[in-house]
């Protein structure tokens, strides 16, 4: 069913194997406002969602913690816990700006991919039209100027060292292309 509907798939990806049935799901992105409970801190998902796309959870709850530990000195310094000592690590500048820039991305990945405003529809347009004079590049260059290296992405890969579209140029794969 993928090579019915996407057929020049491999073209952008390199040659792949279907191994399991697509599975998706509803992601729903949410931010706790309002005053912080006394002595409770909420940290990473449980103060707001993140969008699996945008790859930012661990950036998100790395920063979260560090956050934290900067802010539990001090208020341990005094007692209690109320509300005002909280809002020290809810209200700090890079907090605030990870949890902003999460929730930018997502909203910016999910206009890309399905966006009917005009200036997401262009966006699109232009990817596939990139897309396209890429690859008709690559058909009139010849099997030998093809680069094996995928495109730079913010996205991981699990396939291992063989993987030949891992593989990087060597010298003498320069010293084939020139010919």
């Amino acid at each position: 069913m993928l090579r019915r509907h996407l057929p020049k798939l491999s073209r952008v990806t390199g040659e792949y194997r279907v191994v399991s049935k697509v599975e998706s799901g509803r992601v729903d992105l949410y931010c706790l406002d309002g005053n912080p409970q006394p002595g409770v801190v909420l940290i990473g998902d449980a103060f707001q969602s993140v969008c699996p796309s945008t790859g930012l959870g661990l950036d998100k709850i790395l920063t979260d913690v560090d956050v934290l530990s900067m802010c539990v000195s001090r208020w341990l310094a005094t007692p209690g816990m109320g509300a005002d000592k909280l809002s020290d690590f809810y209200n700090h500048p890079r907090k605030r700006a990870t949890d902003s820039r999460a929730l930018q991305r997502a909203h910016n990945d999910r206009n890309a991919a399905v966006g009917s405003s005009l200036r997401w529809r262009i966006h699109r347009l232009l990817l596939h039209f990139k897309w396209r004079l890429s690859a008709s590049v690559q058909t009139l260059r010849g099997p030998s100027h093809r680069s094996m290296r995928p495109a730079k992405s913010r996205f991981t890969t699990t396939a291992g060292p063989q993987d030949p579209l891992l593989r990087s140029s060597t010298s003498e794969d320069l010293r084939h292309s020139r010919r």
